[in-house]
């Protein structure tokens, strides 16, 4: 028998599974897209904490104090794109010598339904600089 063209049964399957995909594939596009999303938050925030870490850092042992690290702020671009974000810098005198402070800068953000993510954290000490004698 010579058959030129397909049986209605060979449709219906094509069909059946064309439809199963239209269903299965917008779920997991969304699913990628929001990880994707996620994945560039988080990238910006432990690029904003490196930032400030840097600028703090390169103060003055002086100036590295809590109350005078009030005014650090991350960029604007960051504050755009992380939703409600939050950063936090700790300074600890460490007692033992060499006389250094401990640096700790954490970057708190939202997801788009309000859920608190874990933060961007990043530590540094510096240590005081010798008199010249």
């Amino acid at each position: 028998m010579n058959h030129r063209g397909y049986s209605l049964f060979e449709v219906m399957v094509a069909l059946v599974l064309l439809g199963a995909a239209a269903v299965t594939l917008p779920p997991l596009l969304a699913g990628a897209a929001r990880g994707r999303k996620a994945a560039e938050e988080r990238q910006i925030a432990l690029a904003e904490t490196a930032n400030v870490l840097e600028r703090v850092a390169r103060r003055p042992w002086s100036q590295v104090m809590p109350d005078a690290l009030k005014t650090e702020t991350i960029s604007p671009a960051a504050q755009e794109r992380l939703q409600s974000a939050r950063l936090e810098i700790d300074v600890t005198v460490e007692p033992a010598e060499p006389a250094s402070k401990r640096i700790g800068v954490a970057l708190f953000w939202k997801d788009r339904t309000g859920r608190e993510l874990t933060p961007a954290r990043l530590t540094t000490w510096i240590y005081q600089p010798k008199e010249p004698k």
